[in-house]
């Protein structure tokens, strides 16, 4: 320990300084000495669970969460900044709240660039959780627009740990075929991050031990407490009174929430890079793989918007539009067409967004999909 007195240089930091040392390593042993927990299965379909739970894969909660969606005929639905929640309920919540479709759930995972990418390293860790799972993701075409077309660090490192993404084991071929996103990503990350994000996986692993195997295991916590589960979301209906009521509080000419003061954030489609087209056919390839059922949203763009604010950039926006749905088209899969609302009055909450309204018509096509699939 002569590193610890040259370290702190006086005999009582150095006394600390072994004292610390000692903690941190029979927390260390004992935390590894904690069996895992594994959660009984859930009778109940959990409508959402932490991002940070995903971003780690904590595998007893993501197959925790994923079996409760599968056991109960449900839907997992993805989706970027479009599929977080809303202030008057988004379209999830419209379809949770319909008595229609009572006997199934609609859980949710989704944020601010989480683009299909994302999800790819949890797909692939838990593949008999996802196999025959109910899947809907929303396609939002602004996400080929110039500043957030290409590989987007500050997003990727919100929703990824390094050290998870190097977990599948896949032959150079299925790497090629399923991980492109993947493996791009991780090629613009420096060595530091890939380091400091390694450790930080694992002092995550460790206090795991203590915060759910020792919590939910040893003390007996009740895990389902703290879970939200689909039949506990508040009901939600959506009126030609709450239409009308809309209408006061737009800016009719963009299109927009009038409050919305950011014309400027609106960004062209950038046609000539790659990367997002190659996370769709990358995901496509995975869910076929993993025989996940998958339904594709293919969201609206606020035309009215571009058009008064950029007319000259509306071009791009129906190329890439129309280049999504022959990717659809052509990888085989199953997809909801909202372009419809592009243009539809008080359905958008700013130049990329749609608002509730915009939601409830959303709702009303994926609900028709799923009653056609039905027949």
């Amino acid at each position: 320990m002569s590193f610890l007195r040259e370290l702190y240089k006086t005999e009582e930091q150095s006394s600390m300084g072994r004292f610390i040392l000692i903690i941190l390593g029979i927390l260390l042993l004992v935390g590894l000495l904690i069996p895992d927990f594994q959660p009984n299965e859930s009778r109940e379909q959990i409508y959402t669970i932490s991002g940070l739970s995903t971003k780690y894969n904590d595998r007893a909660e993501v197959t925790h969460f994923l079996n409760s969606i599968k056991n109960n005929n449900g839907y997992l639905i993805l989706g970027t900044s479009e599929t977080t929640s809303l202030p008057g309920g988004n379209y999830y919540d419209f379809l949770n709240s319909d008595e229609d479709l009572s006997e199934m759930g609609f859980s949710v995972l989704a944020g601010a660039g989480r683009t299909c990418g994302n999800y790819i390293p949890i797909l692939l860790a838990h593949q008999e959780e996802v196999r025959g799972l109910n899947l809907i993701y929303f396609v939002n075409p602004v996400y080929w627009r110039k500043d957030l077309c290409e590989v987007n660090l500050d997003y990727g490192q919100r929703y990824l740990n390094y050290y998870m993404t190097t977990k599948p084991d896949l032959s150079e071929e299925e790497e090629k075929k399923f991980y492109s996103p993947i493996t791009e990503y991780q090629a613009e990350l420096n060595p530091a991050i890939k380091a400091s994000e390694s450790i930080e996986y694992l002092i995550r692993s460790l206090f795991r031990n203590y915060n759910f195997d020792l919590k939910y295991g040893f003390l007996g916590n009740d895990l389902e407490e703290t879970l939200t589960l689909v039949k506990n979301k508040e009901s939600l209906k959506f009126s030609e009174h709450d239409y009308q009521n809309r209408l006061t509080s737009i800016d009719t000419v963009f299109n927009i929430q009038e409050s919305f003061t950011h014309k400027d954030w609106f960004k062209p489609i950038n046609e000539k890079v790659n990367y997002r087209t190659e996370e769709i056919e990358a995901f496509i390839a995975v869910c076929k793989e993993l025989e996940v059922e998958v339904t594709f949203v293919l969201g609206p763009t606020n035309e009215r918007f571009i058009e008064a604010y950029s007319s000259s950039s509306l071009e791009g926006y129906q190329n890439v539009s129309e280049n999504i749905e022959m990717l659809l088209e052509e990888g085989g899969v199953t997809y909801i067409d909202a372009r419809e609302i592009n243009s539809e009055l008080g359905a958008f909450s700013d130049h990329q967004h749609h608002s509730t309204y915009g939601a409830f018509l959303i709702y009303q096509l994926i609900k028709k999909k799923i009653y056609e699939e039905k027949k």
